[in-house]
């Protein structure tokens, strides 16, 4: 949980280096809190029985999923940044992703691979043992 904290620290940093367990723990953990929140969501909407009685909290709780999805997206992306900073790629090979079918594998290729042992042009090297 300290990873997720730590990168919804560095809201909106795009300079540095993020280190692949910063990347890997954050996306884990968003990964179970978004399912946690859609589990909810579908399961307050069909306890009536039927769709189109909605009370208050039935309508409430998919707004708190999709503002919690809105929320996390500038964290996220700017992790991503990092992330390719980490392996000596600008943040602009996150456009590889528009090529289809492809262009996620190659990102996760990236995602994967450790970082670069010393000093890159993005910063210093990153230790993924704790945050800070």
């Amino acid at each position: 949980m300290r990873w997720y904290i730590y990168a919804l620290k560095k809201y909106f940093t795009l300079e540095g280096r993020a280190g692949r367990a910063e990347f890997w723990y954050f996306n884990i953990i968003h990964f179970l809190i978004s399912i946690l929140l859609f589990m909810v969501c579908v399961s307050s909407v069909f306890s009536s029985g039927t769709v189109s009685s909605l009370s208050i909290i039935q309508t409430i709780l998919p707004a708190i999923f999709i503002l919690y999805y809105i929320a996390t997206i500038p964290p996220n992306f700017a992790l991503q940044v990092r992330r390719l900073h980490d392996v000596n790629y600008s943040g602009w090979f996150l456009l590889v992703s528009l090529i289809p079918f492809v262009g996620i594998f190659i990102l996760l290729i990236f995602f994967c691979r450790k970082g670069t042992p010393r000093n890159n042009t993005y910063g210093p090297v990153v230790y993924s043992t704790r945050p800070v």
